[in-house]
């Protein structure tokens, strides 16, 4: 629906990726006692070496690598400085923090990796990669000698996760033979550490991960798809024809915004963040049927699909595989009208039925577990009246139980909140948050979706379901830099007027009632450019990942 207060508007061969981490040269602020704690890092550096055979293949796709920030890149080398962190010599653990990064860029594209974190307790390199924080590769297990104070760690090799692979190579747009590969060991690792003092024997060697509860790190995205017309002037029509052309054109309108080719976009959007679980609103199901002008008193029974939203979609994310299933379809507003499709009748000349759904996705393979799905209608629904007859406006929320990964269980609900009146819409979310509603119960709550309401970036009475969230204990999780919402135009193709400068408001979250057990790591806006000749939606995407406590 084209709403979101809009009427107030107030090449031949795989990369092989291998480098090797020449050196870390950090220095320890560490007293002349026996080691057995973590000690502040003061300084240092990791070189990054690729490999010959690496930079051959990455010339041959003509991917240059190149310096980001106070990163540097001399013959082949990437040197990062230490900027902070601490080791615990005695146990193997700590983790060093880097400044600068590097790109990967080909043409006018790059894929940046910046922020890297070498986490020796989490045998693993976490980094921001083209904007996304990850894992970006997993390390081997580390052994540590001591010379006077001089300490070595070293790890035989550091494999590339299938998430940081899959992004690289789509933010390169390199083609299937030339992707880079998860599972590929990129670098081995030295690292040479200076201690304040000697020790008389050195450390055991570093044998894993520290024991015990760990927290975990779950992605979550909300993704409005909309579905592809403004429906304002229909449901304002003061007389059938009137009606009936408006219909008509909502028809034309869904035809050239082309979901097709709008899945594409979306489906590389969800692929590139490989969020855990996804909350889909406006997922759309158009059919049509023979012209039935008593349409409005029957109810719907068109039954031939034009567009199913959510098979197009499906299809595109498991293309290369099963990578997402459906965890909950909940059915919304259903309704159906005679159309003028054929621009110019006096008559209809069909029937145009559109079903909303709103939708959760769990990631394949990814260690996620859900349970006990649900859905359900709010009880205070907009009343349109359509040529003298009270339509409700169907709206609602799915819900599902969802451990990840071993997680903490948590409960992850999805909604769509009404978008044309504020009073309506304040009552569909305290209906969210009062019990038994979904986002309330023993489980920790993670509440996404189209909300349609903000605390700063609206105004007035728009803002008023976010406080009443806010009021009852929910709190954000999800940036708001850049906004996410929303084009102004109801036409999606590229040259139909729609600009980046568009989104100045933000109405697309990420809240949780848990703050303290659910902490924010990252989160990031997808989709504010057009691909393939389309815009994706008329919002944006929002992700974001998530500590969840143990």
């Amino acid at each position: 629906m084209n709403e979101v207060i809009r009427p107030r508007r107030p090449a031949a061969s795989t990369l092989w990726a291998v480098a090797t981490v020449a050196a870390i040269a950090v220095f320890l602020a560490l007293a002349p006692v026996a080691l057995g704690a973590s000690e502040p890092v003061t300084g240092g550096s990791t070189d990054l070496s690729l490999r010959k055979g690496f930079k051959k293949k990455l010339g041959k796709s003509k991917v240059k690598v190149r310096k980001v920030g106070s990163g540097k890149v001399r013959k082949g080398t990437v040197e990062l400085a230490v900027s902070s962190g601490e080791v615990d010599l005695a146990i193997g653990q700590g983790s060093l923090l880097h400044s600068g990064g590097f790109k990967l860029k080909r043409g006018r594209r790059g894929a940046a990796v910046t922020g890297l974190n070498v986490n020796l307790g989490a045998a693993a390199v976490f980094a921001k990669v083209a904007g996304a924080r990850m894992k970006l590769g997993n390390l081997a297990p580390a052994s540590i000698s001591q010379n006077g104070q001089q300490v070595e760690i070293d790890s035989a090799a550091l494999k590339l996760t299938g998430k940081a692979a899959k992004r690289l190579s789509r933010k390169l747009r390199l083609g299937k033979k030339k992707r880079i590969k998860g599972g590929t060991a990129i670098s081995d690792s030295h690292s040479a550490v200076s201690v304040a003092a000697a020790v008389a024997a050195g450390p055991p060697p570093f044998v894993g991960p520290p024991k015990g509860p760990q927290s975990t790190d779950v992605t979550v995205m909300t993704r409005n798809l909309y579905l592809g017309a403004d429906l304002l002037p229909a449901i304002g029509a003061g007389s059938l024809p009137e009606f009936v052309a408006a219909n008509g054109k909502v028809l034309r309108d869904v035809t050239h915004n082309d979901f097709p080719t709008r899945a594409e976009g979306l489906a590389d959007e969800i692929l590139e963040q490989q969020p855990d679980l996804v909350g889909l609103q406006e997922v759309a199901l158009w059919r049509t049927g023979p012209v039935n002008p008593e349409v409005l008193e029957t109810g719907p029974t068109a039954t031939t699909v034009r567009y199913d939203y959510l098979a197009e979609l499906m299809a595109e994310l498991n293309s290369g595989g099963t990578n997402y299933e459906v965890a909950v379809v909940q059915n919304e507003f259903d309704f159906e009208a005679p159309a003028d499709e054929i621009e110019g009748g006096e008559f209809p000349d069909i029937n145009g039925r559109l079903t909303m759904r709103d939708v959760i996705l769990a990631r394949v393979g990814a260690g996620v577990e859900t349970s006990n799905p649900k859905g359900g209608h709010f009880v205070t629904p907009l009343p349109a009246p359509i040529l003298g007859k009270t339509v409700p406006i169907v709206r609602g929320w799915a819900a599902v139980d969802a451990s990840v990964r071993g997680s903490t269980p948590f409960r992850f609900v999805d909604t769509h909140l009404e978008a044309f009146e504020p009073h309506i819409r304040a009552a569909q979310a305290s209906e969210l948050v009062k019990p038994p509603g979904p986002a309330t119960g023993p489980l920790p709550v993670i509440l996404v979706g189209d909300l349609n309401s903000d605390d700063d970036t609206v105004a007035g009475d728009d803002r008023w379901a976010y406080e009443l969230l806010e009021a009852a204990g929910l709190v954000e999780r999800s940036t708001a830099e850049p906004l996410s919402c929303c084009l102004d135009e109801s036409l999606l193709g590229e040259l139909d007027g729609g600009e980046v400068a568009d989104f100045d408001h933000q109405v697309d979250h990420v809240m949780t009632d848990d703050p303290a057990g659910i902490q924010l790591v990252s989160s990031v806006v997808t989709g504010l450019f057009p691909v393939n000749g389309f815009w994706d939606s008329d919002h944006a995407g929002v992700t974001s990942t998530l500590e969840i406590a143990p």
